[in-house]
């Protein structure tokens, strides 16, 4: 056999081999799916060791191209989903990408080219030459950089589980004070009163008739004002806010008076109410603004009750520690408004009453004593909550209790079957908005409840086991976090100073805390005013005590003499914000920065 017949019968077999590779590849033989269409390109599983001596031929084959359709015949079963290269990694049986192709060869006959010529630079020591003394030294290194100054250590207080936390004075009191706008915010009555007005279609034949009376009322009467989707030629009336709460407006009344001791202006400005709602159709529409301090500014004492009578009752209350609810009570069994008695007097119109809650469980019939909702409470219920404060009632007071003439409409009323009561804004929606305002910046917070009751000094050592146990323990949460309570605190006035129950409570709670690190708060009440001072609440550092012993302050004498005003004045830790037009009770949050 000739040398010609080897190399023919060696293409032969090269060629027969090629020819099988491609027939089973093509076949479904190789791979756990048919080849894509042209160009080739074939994703599985390499093939199995038997083909492994015509590996080479079927490599070439799939970088080469074929552009044959693939058979259908012995389709192979359902693989499991090919494997994905590792990045970097061809998807070609997960080979390597091919290296860059080398630079071109110089032209043949050219020697190849110089490296560039060096140029010594003025002062540099000589440079070696390649044919003298090797390739040249490498540059030295650059100097490297000084290091940076030293900063404040990196504590739990700063970053812990991934929350950053405040870890100076003023971010500590920049973010409790952030909580506290962003709860008022959300109680703002020029956001929660617009969606709840009734819209072009709701509006009655006949005319729309406005009144109320609490902190916010004149915030809900502009805003009812500037959003009303009728003619304003209809819209008439009056509210009743307290003094220096106040707002412009254009076709509804604005009266001030006093709180939380009623005055002769709120008597005044309630008998107008009452006559405003009076002789309507049922085609007219009376809307009632209602919100935290309507109680003491809608002063209508029941005939045979003078206002002084009245005055004097409430002080009484007020000094004894008896919550907003027993308060409630027994003004409404004494006024000739609330309990029920306005939406009464209203009939047969349509009753519409908007009500930003400044009570805990938000009951209607407590915020502003209920005038357009009936009331589950008894006189008898009134006579023993004044009796078991001890406070001393006028012959006739008792006479209208005991003998049932003060009784409030009670449930099933049908007089009262056209009113109807919005909650549009409550405690916990603000509570919920200061949560948000704490995530957004990276603290985790935890809203205790929003009815938080009891006597300031109590609440506040029992908030202050709660902090503890979340700075040393995490539970119920870990640091750093913020703890968001509401509710309504009490204070039973024993000494001479000035209070207020939210600066009672932020003392308390420094009291208890005894300095512990980073552990700050924040107590103030959402309408601006802690009480009857000034001053909206107050706000406690974990250096609170120690700044306050420096001045010669005793925390605990304060506290004693009931005056929580006085010692965070002395400080300057009062928190002065002015009427915020709005109430949703009180606010409190206590921040943690780390683990003790």
């Amino acid at each position: 056999m000739t040398a010609s017949s080897h190399v023919n019968l060696a293409e032969f077999a090269m060629t027969l081999e090629t020819r099988l590779l491609v027939f089973f590849c093509r076949a479904g033989f190789f791979f756990s799916s048919p080849p894509a269409p042209p160009p080739p390109f074939c994703v599985g599983t390499p093939p199995p060791p038997l083909f492994a001596g015509g590996a080479a031929s079927f490599f070439f084959f799939l970088r080469g191209g074929g552009g044959l359709p693939p058979f259908s015949f012995f389709p192979p079963p359902p693989p499991p989903p090919p494997p994905r290269a590792p990045p970097g990694v061809s998807r070609l049986f997960f080979f390597p990408p091919p290296a860059a192709a080398p630079p071109p060869p110089p032209p043949a006959g050219r020697p190849p080219p110089r490296p560039p010529r060096r140029r010594r630079a003025p002062g540099a020591p000589p440079l070696s030459s390649p044919r003298r003394g090797g390739a040249p030294p490498p540059p030295p290194p650059p100097p490297a950089p000084p290091p940076p100054p030293p900063g404040p250590p990196m504590t739990k207080s700063s970053i812990t589980a991934g929350n950053l936390a405040p870890t100076t004075f003023v971010e500590q009191r920049s973010l409790l004070r952030a909580l506290f706008d962003a709860a008022v915010g959300a109680a703002d009555p020029a956001r929660c009163v617009p969606p709840h007005l009734p819209s072009a279609k709701e509006l009655p034949r006949g005319r729309t008739v406005v009144v109320g009376a609490g902190k916010a009322a004149a915030a809900m009467a502009r805003a009812v004002e500037k959003n009303w989707a009728g003619d304003l030629d209809k819209l008439s009336g009056l509210v009743v806010t307290r003094y220096g709460h106040g707002m412009p407006t254009e076709r509804i009344i604005v009266a001030e008076a006093a709180h939380p001791v009623p005055d002769a202006a709120g008597q005044a400005a309630a008998q107008r109410i009452g006559k405003l709602v009076q002789g309507l159709s049922a085609d007219d529409l009376v809307l009632v603004l209602l919100s935290g301090g309507g109680s003491a500014l809608l002063a209508a004492p029941l005939e045979g009750i003078s206002l002084e009578e009245k005055r004097k009752l409430t002080q009484a209350l007020l000094k004894s520690g008896a919550d907003i609810h027993e308060m409630n009570c027994v003004r409404k069994h004494l006024s000739a408004l609330k309990g029920g008695r306005l939406g009464i007097a209203a009939a047969p119109a349509r009753v519409l009453s908007l009500a930003i809650s400044d009570v805990t469980a938000d009951d209607l019939s407590v915020i502003a004593s209920g005038p357009t909702v009936a009331d589950a409470s008894t006189c008898a219920q009134a006579l023993e909550i004044l009796e078991r404060y001890k406070i001393t009632l006028p012959i006739e007071v008792r006479q209208l209790l005991e003998s049932g003439e003060a009784e409030t409409p009670k449930p099933g009323d049908t007089r009262l079957s056209r009113c109807t009561t919005k909650l549009i804004a409550t405690p916990q929606f603000s509570l919920a908005a200061a949560a948000q305002a704490a995530r957004s910046r990276g603290i985790t917070s935890l809203i205790l409840g929003d009815r938080i009751e009891g006597e300031a000094r109590e609440v506040g050592r029992a908030l202050a086991g709660i902090a503890h146990s979340c700075a040393r323990h995490g539970h119920p949460i870990k640091a750093p976090c913020v703890l968001l309570s509401g509710g309504e605190t009490t204070v039973t006035v024993r000494g001479t100073g000035r209070g207020g129950r939210n600066a009672e409570f932020l003392l308390a709670l420094a009291i208890a805390l005894d300095g512990a690190a980073n552990i700050h708060a924040i107590a103030c009440d959402t309408d601006g005013i802690d009480g009857v001072e000034d001053n909206a609440g107050a706000l406690l550092h974990a250096d609170t005590l120690a700044r306050a012993r420096q001045v010669g302050l005793d925390p605990r004498a304060f506290l004693n003499n009931n005056d929580a005003y006085g010692f965070f004045s002395a400080i300057g830790d009062l928190v002065m914000t002015g009427p915020t037009r709005t109430n949703v009770n009180d606010f409190r949050a206590i921040l943690i920065e780390g683990q003790q």
